[in-house]
């Protein structure tokens, strides 16, 4: 009924309420427009205006379809960007994840190297600390104790090169390494100042006692010092320094005294200053109570004014000190017994048998005793003492010589040749050796042996071997020759080269010896022995 009357307001209403397209309602309203104006004028319009209505929505479809399309499109590609870079965040993360563990492996592996080399290096450098504290507290002489240190020190140092190690351990390895070596090398230069005196000083010729005395001087030098031109306070702080300065102040004193024989005993003087001078350093750098008491009588021990006090003697054998004195020193002590006269020298003899078994392995020791029981005339004992020193020093030229010497005087011929051949083969280029051989040949009777010494003498001496084997052919009971007519003849050769020899006092007064005995020899001969045919005399050169 309100629709007949024109309200048509609840329909519209309704339409509005139907949720249709508005563009719809609008049409729908605008024919149920009251005022015929407001309608479509007619179906032709209505037709148009629902054409253009359907191409709006076909458009609308359209565009929708393009914005779908567009959208998924977009949304595809926000997923691939989403998944892109989730999986470029994965293979970053995987690639830190990788870095980092590798840079964790590698400092692992680092640390276990570093764990693993230092466990090592730990362990060898307490085995070779343990071992040059062993070498230390050794004999002198305990060349086995010194060689497993050194090789300790060795491997510790490889390890420690091949390494890395922790800081401690390398700061403690360089600490033991800077001390093995100072250690090795003090051992090593007072192994070689021992080999120089027992190579030299066994010799009783100018030539070995000028090589001795080089090469100490070069011994010294290579350690660090020129003896020749330091201060004395330089040469005692050196001395200070060593691992056992007791010892290298012992091997310096040995240098000063070689000087000292050297001027004495040869006329061969190459140091200006006095032996208490050049003594010195050993006074500032060894302070020790007995040893400075010694050496105070020591150095009062000079050819020209020997005041030796054998009351201080007495006293330093009787110290308890003695016993713990080093055997250098206790030799010295049996040296100033002797050298002060002592009656019978019994407090020498006392001071080298106490020394004797205190170091009974201390080569120079016995070799010094062995030498006092020669000059005491106990050949055999002295014997029986050099056998000892030849086979703790069995590469000791000298100390084989001065054994063949001993047993020629004790008439053991035999034994006496082969220790002088043993010499010759430890030093062939030393000719007073090739004549002892020659005497000792003579006097066995081998001329065969002793015509090639001889030769061999002369080709390392020249000229100079004629008076010396001259001499030695014309002693009493010892010579072929002495029944020849050459006695005097040697005579004249020892008077005529006289002038030419060495100024040596002890080798002239030997030579004066000698020259007596051969006058000896013509005075018996003389009067007990018939004249010599000329024609029975062998030829000897001029």
């Amino acid at each position: 009924r309100r629709a007949t009357q024109g309200d048509v307001s609840d329909a519209l209403s309704r339409l509005r309420a139907s949720g249709e397209d508005p563009v719809l309602i609008v049409i729908a309203e605008r024919c149920l427009a009251r005022n015929p104006e407001d309608r479509p004028r007619d179906a032709g319009a209505l037709t148009a205006d629902v054409s253009r209505y359907l191409a709006e929505l076909e458009e609308s479809a359209q565009a929708a379809k393009v914005a779908a399309a567009a959208a998924e499109a977009k949304a595809a590609e926000e997923r691939r960007a989403r998944r892109l870079t989730i999986a470029l965040a994965a293979s970053l993360f995987f690639v830190v994840a990788l870095v980092g563990a590798g840079f964790y492996w590698r400092a692992e592996s680092q640390r276990q190297r570093v764990a693993e080399a230092t466990g090592l290096a730990g362990a060898a450098l307490e085995r070779a600390a343990s071992l040059l504290g062993q070498a230390k507290a050794s004999r002198a002489d305990d060349g086995a104790a010194w060689d497993a240190a050194v090789a300790a020190g060795e491997q510790l140092e490889r390890l420690i090169a091949a390494g890395p190690v922790e800081e401690n351990t390398q700061r403690r390895a360089d600490a033991l390494l800077a001390d093995l070596r100072a250690a090795d090398a003090d051992r090593r230069l007072l192994a070689l100042t021992d080999d120089i005196v027992q190579q030299g000083a066994t010799h009783s010729d100018v030539d070995s006692w000028k090589r001795m005395d080089d090469a100490y001087v070069e011994a010294f030098r290579d350690a660090g010092i020129d003896v020749r031109t330091a201060s004395d306070e330089a040469i005692a702080a050196w001395i200070r320094k060593s691992e056992h300065p007791e010892r290298l102040a012992n091997a310096f004193e040995l240098w000063v005294w070689t000087g000292e024989d050297l001027k004495h005993r040869f006329g061969v003087n190459r140091y200006t200053r006095s032996l208490r001078d050049r003594a010195t350093p050993i006074f500032l750098a060894d302070t020790d109570p007995f040893r400075t008491k010694l050496r105070d009588q020591m150095y009062r021990l000079l050819p020209e004014s020997n005041t030796i006090d054998v009351n201080v003697l007495r006293e330093l054998a009787d110290d308890p000190a003695f016993e713990t004195a080093p055997a250098t020193s206790l030799s010295w002590l049996g040296t100033c017994f002797f050298s002060a006269m002592e009656p019978d020298f019994k407090g020498g003899m006392r001071v080298y048998r106490r020394a004797v078994a205190l170091y009974p392995d201390d080569f120079l020791l016995n070799s010094d005793y062995a030498r006092m029981l020669a000059m005491l005339g106990k050949d055999a004992e002295a014997s029986r003492i050099l056998s000892r020193c030849v086979a703790l020093r069995p590469g000791v030229s000298g100390a084989w010589r001065t054994l063949g010497i001993t047993l020629r005087k004790l008439e053991s011929y035999q034994e006496a040749i082969e220790a002088i051949r043993r010499a010759i083969s430890l030093q062939p280029d030393h000719m007073p050796t090739y004549v002892d051989l020659w005497l000792t040949c003579v006097a066995m009777g081998n001329l065969d042996e002793a015509t090639s010494a001889l030769e061999k003498a002369k080709s390392l001496a020249g000229d100079a071997i004629e008076t010396h084997v001259m001499l030695m052919r014309a002693l009493p009971e010892r010579s072929p020759m002495e029944r020849t007519g050459q006695l005097e003849r040697a005579i004249a050769l020892l008077e005529s080269a006289q002038s030419g020899l060495p100024d040596d006092a002890d080798g002239r007064s030997r030579l004066d010896s000698w020259m007596t005995e051969c006058r000896k020899a013509i005075e018996y001969r003389e009067a007990t022995l018939p004249e010599v045919p000329e024609w029975a005399m062998p030829e000897i050169a001029d």
